[in-house]
């Protein structure tokens, strides 16, 4: 019998290891009218706070040379080693690129980033203030009409945290 055991209900697990302490063949089927090698639908596992319980059937017990169907019962306490956690993935850093467009006395900003997310959205901040979400598509631009200054941008994937570099502009 073979267990795999998790000490955060089931987040992680630990490695498959033994719980029985042999390896046993499979028990004969005396009943004619079922499969020699029927056994095993008895077998059951179980957790409480403090054991995971399972029993099971196997044929380590022989009686004139032929495998007996025999029940077996083994504890092993919940706590123990900790399993390793599976990784999360980092998501790929975005880099943000801006420039300024002036035509006459109005001005705009092209934002272009990548990766991009297919799939997701992003939001365009501007001097820290969302001023769009759209689909992630690794561009966008922002109409400034006549403002002038300096102005911060910054991209940011919508609902994980992950932002771009923060892009510095001084429109004339």
């Amino acid at each position: 019998m073979w267990a795999r055991k998790s000490t955060d209900n089931g987040a992680t697990w630990l490695a498959d290891m033994t719980f029985s302490d042999v390896v046993s063949p499979l028990p004969g089927q005396p009943d004619t009218g079922i499969v020699a090698e029927y056994v095993g639908d008895y077998d059951y596992g179980s957790a409480l706070t403090t054991n995971h319980l399972s029993a099971w059937a196997d044929g380590r017990v022989a009686i004139a040379g032929a495998s007996q169907q025999d029940a077996f019962f083994d504890k092993e306490p919940a706590g123990g080693a900790t399993p390793t956690p599976t990784p999360t993935a980092t998501p790929a850093p975005i880099t943000l690129q801006a420039r300024v467009q002036t035509q006459g006395t109005n001005h705009r900003v092209q934002l272009k980033w990548h990766p991009v997310i297919n799939g997701g959205s992003v939001s365009v901040l501007r001097n820290n203030v969302v001023i769009e979400t759209i689909a992630d598509d690794g561009h966008a631009n922002d109409n400034l009409g006549t403002q002038t200054g300096t102005f911060t941008y910054q991209v940011c994937e919508t609902g994980t945290g992950n932002c771009s570099n923060i892009v510095t502009v001084q429109v004339p």
